[in-house]
């Protein structure tokens, strides 16, 4: 990595200028090896796809940064590759590029401003489906023959990127991601829309979301002038997970077992993803609560068979906002036929009472007051009826009201 000294009156030979070039690419491999993100791996490929289902590789561009950090370009300093796959044998194979230790000479192009007769090094690239004992190689793809003899990239090898798009040997993940990307919005939204009294679920809930829109935005630059790199990408999909496991009360968090690998990409992302998938399939625990519906200055609720098995019976209510006072003395409880028989002759109906720290309190919000339902004849009504109602009186303005079946 030492520099070529120069002085005055030196004779310059090509020994020279290739002792200074090597010092420079040593100082640069040096350079982006301490970063902490891998700087090596594939980061375009084009090829003939119609040609590759004919079990043909023809590789017309390609820039690939070996581990050692040498950059090869096709056709920039390389030129274009082929690779009978039909000839190898095998319906599954290994596809490498072998950086050879030889080079050819080629010259200038005619008519090139300033460099007539300047002759150029093209580096001798190959494919293979066998790893060889090349300068250097390079795992490119996986390559599969299905039974009707189309052959196609296998979904199961991601090589190493220095950036992720759209194309290279990656979309099967991305698909994975999209479609988690969406599954989890509708289950999160759905969380924050139907879970309104626990304050704790819902701070979690707000949480994940954030950590979902920020990977959301990371697959956007994808098709940007940004690229992410795949590390960015795997921490981001970390980051969600784990909001996701916090949100659902995961104790056991395997994933974060495993690193990053950068030789392994397909494995680190689905290490994340498959556990997320599941978390996703098998949904959010029922909540043991049901919102009053209000409509035409009633509000009434159905008595499921949940509540009708429960030990005891409460109603929650939501006040506007923490410091709001709630008095319930002129608020009567019945079922849907003995509502106004209950006002008109000033019966109790179903009796309520303030409790302070019942058994779930823990998990709402400082918002919400409980008011535990004593059972007697006129809740056997409400359930002989399947609904429970009550007028809407000023006391509750601005207030939601739930139904909570309390079942040990």
């Amino acid at each position: 990595m030492t520099r070529v000294f120069w002085h005055m009156g030196q004779a310059l030979l090509p020994e020279h200028f290739y002792a200074q070039e090597e010092s420079l690419r040593a100082e640069a491999s040096l350079r982006f090896s301490l970063l902490p993100e891998p700087s090596w791996g594939l980061g375009w490929l084009a090829f003939d796809e119609f040609l590759l289902s004919k079990g043909v590789l023809s590789i017309r561009e390609l820039s690939l940064v070996f581990e050692s950090g040498t950059v090869v370009d096709v056709p920039g300093n390389a030129a274009p590759m082929v690779l009978d796959l039909t000839a190898v044998g095998k319906t599954r194979t290994p596809v490498y590029v072998h950086l050879d230790s030889g080079f050819d000479i080629v010259e200038t192009r005619p008519g090139d401003p300033g460099e007539e007769g300047i002759q150029r090094i093209l580096q001798r690239v190959r494919l293979s489906a066998e790893a060889s004992s090349a300068e250097q190689t390079f795992r490119l793809a996986e390559a599969v023959c299905d039974a009707d003899g189309t052959w196609a990239f296998s979904d199961e090898y991601v090589p190493p990127l220095v950036r992720v798009r759209r194309g290279l040997v990656f979309d099967a993940v991305l698909g994975r991601m999209e479609a988690l990307v969406n599954q989890l919005r509708h289950a999160l939204r759905e969380e924050l829309q139907e879970n309104h009294l626990s304050g704790e679920t819902h701070v979690l809930a707000k949480q994940a979301l954030r950590s979902l829109f920020e990977f959301q935005a990371l697959l956007v630059d994808l098709d940007g002038q940004v690229p992410p790199h795949p590390y960015a990408l795997f921490c981001a999909l970390r980051r969600l997970y784990i909001d996701a496991c916090v949100l659902r009360n995961v104790q056991e968090l395997d994933a974060l077992g495993r690193p990053y690998d950068h030789e392994d990409l397909a494995g680190s992302f689905n290490g994340l993803l498959d556990p997320l998938e599941r978390l996703v399939a098998r949904g959010r625990p029922d909540v043991p609560y049901r919102e009053f519906t209000r409509a035409e200055g009633v509000y009434f609720c159905d008595i499921e068979k949940n509540v009708k098995r429960a030990r005891d019976v409460y109603l929650l209510v939501q006040k506007p906002h923490v410091a709001a006072k709630l008095d319930l003395s002129k608020v009567k409880l019945a079922s849907p036929k003995r509502l106004f028989l209950v006002h008109e002759r000033a019966l109790t109906g179903v009796p309520v009472k303030r409790i302070e720290r019942p058994p779930f309190a823990q998990s709402l919000s400082s918002t919400v007051e409980i008011f535990a339902l004593e059972r007697g004849q006129e809740w056997d009504y409400a359930v002989s009826e399947g609904r429970i109602v009550l007028f809407d009186v000023p006391a509750l303005e601005g207030c939601r009201l739930y139904l909570y079946s309390f079942v040990e």
